[in-house]
């Protein structure tokens, strides 16, 4: 049975699932890798669903609250997930959510974040206090991967789960894959077993009609 998204992870669903961790700092970390306080993680789905639960360990929970939300939505203490559901290196989703509330979601392609960016998933996160940190659950239809084709999806997804870890004079960046960075897609690791797609929302542009105006300038103008 599905999860209630609650952000507490107290459910039987989450004793069963296996869970994740070993994030380290990147790749160019000029000191150690060794990260402040570590993160795991948990992936679960159903056929309509993915479902994470996160377990975000803090060393000093009073000193971060007491430090406030000054930083943005970029430079708080936060979870990030990033997916590929055809396996490849080319683009990925990622979802943030931060330990405000805050929350973001970008589809990344063709080496960018494509503007005006169109898309636009509906999904779920949650986060609750614990003892030593802060949990997150999150619940992400099958439906949010639309940007990619039905003939490229698989089983085999490409992922990561990346960590900010913020308290006064100090902010951590760090992951789960061995990477150069959050979006390293190279050395993003293969999770097995995630469900298809139903065909029916495989969705495409089956053609463009450009409209197109100038020159103007020496370069053509329009849509």
């Amino acid at each position: 049975s599905a999860p209630t998204v609650d952000g507490r992870l107290d459910e039987a669903f989450w004793t069963k699932a296996t869970w994740e961790s070993g994030f380290q700092r990147f790749r160019a970390t000029p000191k150690t890798r060794e990260v402040p306080a570590q993160t795991e993680f948990a992936i679960a789905a159903d056929a309509e669903n993915l479902y994470v639960g996160v377990k975000a360990h803090h060393r000093d929970m009073k000193a971060m609250l007491a430090h406030g939300n000054t930083d943005g939505i970029w430079n708080s203490e936060a979870v990030e997930f990033y997916f590929v559901p055809d396996g490849g290196t080319f683009e990925y989703y990622q979802f943030l959510l931060t330990y405000q509330g805050m929350s973001y979601a970008q589809f990344y392609s063709e080496g960018g974040n494509i503007k005006p960016d169109p898309y636009g998933p509906k999904w779920e996160m949650k986060l609750s206090d614990a003892e030593g940190g802060w949990t997150v659950e999150a619940r992400i239809p099958l439906s949010a991967f639309y940007m990619t084709r039905g003939d490229a999806w698989g089983r085999d997804w490409k992922v990561n789960v990346a960590r900010s870890y913020r308290e006064p004079g100090k902010f951590d960046f760090n992951c789960w894959i061995d990477g150069k960075g959050y979006a390293d897609l190279k050395n993003f690791r293969t999770i097995s077993g995630f469900p298809m797609r139903k065909a029916v929302e495989d969705i495409w542009v089956k053609s463009v009609v450009p409209t197109v105006r100038g020159p103007k300038d020496g370069a053509l103008e329009g849509s």
